[in-house]
């Protein structure tokens, strides 16, 4: 299928001009269209009597509803007031606002060109490539109906890179709960330094987690091989270092705190670990493990950067301070 490129006329450029700033119009009932390179989405909800309709991105900007909730709590005075998001685009873009222009989109694009439109059979003047280009690997996996998982992790987080289509609130707890495992730290591994040589021997449990949030997680398990003391000392405070290690997109916004207080709720109730449903007792390494091979944590994490780029971008146009 040919799909000739158009150019915005002078309507689509009034439309654009005309769209309120001071809001953001939530629809639902959207699903991706069939021209993924227009940005197009779709709808099948015919209960207002109109019918379906189809959004066009270079006619009306437009984004998902979790990612301006993310903004939102990421990045507050973009979006209070929301005039302030818009005013950002359109100091970078002018009045066209197919995406924000000079963001980094990660490996969306890359996704897209690899299996998106192939699947979709796209031959945009052999710009990209036909559905005879699919991945052979992946192509010959799905025919033989026996995926190995090396070739799935390859699909979502390694070549494929198809993480970017999951939605970014999968929090991993129950594959925390799930791979809960023992941390052994073997006796040849420790130091031979003794516990009156050892200068941190004394230290409160207190500062060692102040001081572990400015180490990464290897340095800061690290500090379990310095002696044995020190091991017996830290050994109960893993899952605490761990947490002082996660950035910050890896924890719950204020809107996602009950649906995340569910999951730990249910994960624990449901799991013969140690682990309570107090909301302390969480296991914080292992979810820092479960975090790093989910494939909706790194399109978080993605996500998270377009925001913070987002923001410096207003911060340099004044629209913020």
């Amino acid at each position: 299928m040919k799909i000739n490129r158009r150019r915005s006329d002078p309507e689509e450029a009034e439309r654009l001009a005309a769209i309120d700033p001071s809001t953001i119009r939530l629809i639902a009932n959207l699903v991706p269209g069939n021209l993924h390179d227009y940005g197009f989405l779709e709808s099948k909800d015919t209960s207002d009597g109109r019918g379906p309709f189809t959004i066009d991105a270079l006619v009306y900007p437009f984004g998902h509803a979790k990612c301006f909730l993310l903004l939102e709590a990421w990045v507050p005075p973009l979006m209070h007031p929301v005039g302030n998001f818009w005013a950002t685009m359109r100091a970078q873009n002018g009045i066209f606002t197919r995406e924000v222009q000079g963001v980094d989109y990660g490996d969306i694009q890359n996704a897209m060109l690899q299996y998106a439109w192939p699947f979709w059979n796209y031959d945009f003047e052999d710009e990209y490539p036909s559905n005879t280009d699919l991945p052979p690997k992946i192509l010959s996996a799905v025919l033989r109906e026996n995926v190995d998982e090396r070739e799935v992790h390859d699909y979502w987080l390694g070549r494929g890179q198809m993480y970017v289509w999951k939605r970014p609130d999968l929090f991993p707890v129950d594959e925390a709960y799930a791979s809960i495992r023992p941390l052994y730290v073997r006796d040849n591994e420790i130091s031979s330094t003794t516990p009156q040589k050892a200068s941190l021997t004394g230290v409160s449990a207190e500062i060692i987690l102040s001081v572990a949030r400015y180490l990464t997680m290897r340095e800061a398990l690290g500090l379990l091989l310095l002696n044995y003391s020190l091991r017996s000392k830290l050994l109960p405070l893993v899952d605490a270092l761990a947490k002082e290690q996660l950035p910050g997109w890896a924890f719950p916004t204020e809107h996602e705190q009950p649906s995340w207080n569910q999951l730990v709720s249910t994960a624990a109730t449901d799991s013969s670990s140690v682990y309570t449903v107090d909301g302390v007792h969480f296991p914080w390494l292992s979810y820092a493990r479960a975090c790093a091979h989910s494939p909706s944590m790194q399109n978080r994490r993605r996500i998270h950067g377009i925001c913070q780029q987002i923001r410096k971008l207003a911060e340099r146009h004044n629209i913020i301070v």
